[in-house]
């Protein structure tokens, strides 16, 4: 049995272009937290996830000295005998068991010499592109109702490669709307079949006209095309800046979904599911992206009845484990699935079902995300548009693109446990 022999992890804050304002929320950094899982076979496990404000990099010393060591590396039973352990408090450790959990299934896949997508299944063919997008329509979505098309795939069968959800709009209040609609144009030209807006959410008509703006942008984009590329859609993120049971909730959601957007994600702000039935009961028409910041599957199963696409995302809510339980719940509940960011560790995904429709990306050049320092700069994908979901030729395990080396130079705290 392969045995985990020494966990390492560092903190890495690093710098943005400017700093990001989604509604209440500021960030100055990109706070990454980096964990390697060291085994007596060789094996290396690896992961990464945001901080977001937590104390993750201690947490994580709390579970990786914790750590039983007979388990080896079955990832399932190390988070559930953590569980187990840290029950009172388990929701302050979702985190960081989930980085321990990606590590040990990356691991796992390295040391049986495949790539993580074999272990999880086969739901994608070997198609190049991106051809699926957030929807079933073509064209730009014009209107709401046009937009995506929520039906789950079937586990095993073979389906086109995820689209590709690529954010814009960052740094709109520190920005003119020429350089936006540039930076759209080239989200386009690389393969983008889904552009989703971050409004800054400081003035609700401000952001409508933001999106409308885009909106017509793509499709203007899409329409000099022609037949040369598919359809683009238009997703709007309102990072939880409506009110929970608010009068003026499903008012103000529709005003957005009045400009034809595919989806609607984080109308409010935390995982709970009783604010969205508030509103889709005032707005049956809606189709919401959510679950990003859960805490576990109960709180997906909740969310399911509610949800269009479901927002998983394994670095923050349960590692594979729970994302694989999630998917597998959405599926059967005919909920799309389009994880929250992270693209290396979210496109394996797809080869557990074709309901994973969309896979997201932020690519360098937006300034929004800057993890390319800590990454390999020989890798092909780590600036673009687009992230297959189909393992490269050779590549063993996760596909995630971590030197060390660079990790370690821009740390500015970290431990190691033998």
């Amino acid at each position: 049995m392969l045995t985990v022999t020494g966990i390492d992890a560092w903190l890495c804050p690093m710098p943005l272009a400017r700093p990001v304002r989604l509604g209440a929320m500021l960030y100055t950094t990109r706070d990454y937290v980096v964990v390697r899982v060291r085994t007596d076979g060789g094996a290396v496990g690896r992961a990464i996830g945001y901080s977001r404000g937590t104390p993750l990099l201690e947490a994580l010393r709390t579970l990786a000295t914790a750590l039983d060591r007979g388990l080896g590396v079955d990832p399932r039973a190390v988070q559930g005998d953590l569980r187990a352990r840290f029950m009172p408090g388990w929701a302050s450790f979702v985190r960081a068991a989930s980085l321990l959990d990606i590590a040990l299934w990356d691991a796992a896949a390295r040391e049986a010499g495949v790539p993580v997508q074999r272990m999880f299944g086969e739901g994608v063919g070997t198609g190049a592109g991106a051809s699926g997008g957030a929807g079933a329509g073509g064209g730009v979505v014009v209107g709401g109702g046009a937009g995506a098309g929520a039906g789950g795939g079937t586990s095993g069968a073979a389906s086109p490669e995820p689209g590709s959800l690529v954010v814009a709009g960052y740094f709109a209040d520190a920005r003119t709307r020429a350089e936006l609609l540039d930076e759209v144009t080239a989200l386009v030209e690389g393969g983008a079949t889904t552009v989703k807006v971050m409004v800054p959410g400081l003035d609700v008509d401000d952001d409508l006209d933001l999106v409308a703006g885009i909106g017509r942008h793509v499709e203007g984009l899409v329409a000099s095309a022609g037949t040369t590329r598919g359809p683009v859609e238009i997703a709007v993120d309102l990072h939880g800046g409506l009110r929970p049971f608010d009068p003026m909730a499903a008012e103000t959601a529709r005003r957005f979904w009045d400009l034809g957007v595919a989806f609607i994600e984080d109308p409010f702000p935390g995982p709970d599911w009783r604010p969205l039935e508030h509103l889709v009961e005032r707005a049956p028409e809606l189709r919401l992206a959510v679950g990003e910041d859960l805490v576990g599957l109960g709180g997906a199963l909740d969310l399911l009845p509610f949800a269009h696409l479901l927002r998983v995302d394994a670095t923050a809510s349960g590692g594979y484990s729970f994302a694989l339980d999630a998917v597998d719940a959405a599926e059967r509940a005919g909920v799309g699935i389009a994880p929250h960011v992270f693209a290396p560790i979210h496109a394996p995904l797809a080869a557990r079902t074709s309901a994973v429709r969309l896979v997201e990306t932020i690519p360098a050049r937006i300034g929004a995300e800057p993890i390319q320092p800590l990454l390999d700069p020989a890798h092909p994908w780590i600036d673009g548009v687009v992230w297959p979901s189909t393992a490269r030729e050779g590549v063993t395990g996760l596909d995630l693109p971590l030197d060390f080396e660079r990790v370690a130079q821009h740390a500015t705290a970290g431990w190691s446990i033998e």
